[in-house]
């Protein structure tokens, strides 16, 4: 199995809508997989400057104290430990989704699937 392109995570991270934790928590699971918010956030445009900030790291190849400075310009204040659990969860979730696209495509060579979390 191939490890997972930077692009395919990029683009899937690119792709998720971001929405208010309120109307995140109202979707079904398979809609929430398209979607992303940052909780304790109330306004679109705070919850939209962290997930681009985010982004913008994942792009640029940036380590988590990039992200955390993107963060401090935009004057947003969230707990330094919080940030680095909206950084992680987001960045594997990227990856993940990329390497579940990867097994789809080679359902056909390689037909059983064993997931181990650890």
């Amino acid at each position: 199995m191939q490890p997972v392109t930077f692009l395919e995570a990029l683009q899937y991270a690119h792709e998720k809508k971001i929405v208010l934790p309120d109307e995140f928590y109202s979707m079904d699971l398979k809609t929430r997989q398209m979607a992303t918010t940052v909780s304790f956030l109330s306004s679109l445009e705070q919850v939209e400057t962290v997930i681009k900030s985010l982004n913008k790291t994942l792009a640029n190849g940036g380590t988590f104290n990039d992200f955390q400075k993107l963060i401090a310009e935009s004057e947003i204040i969230l707990p330094k430990h919080y940030l680095d659990t909206v950084f992680r969860t987001n960045i594997q979730s990227a990856y993940g989704h990329g390497r579940w696209q990867q097994q789809n495509r080679n359902k056909a060579k390689h037909p059983y699937l064993m997931y181990s979390a650890i």
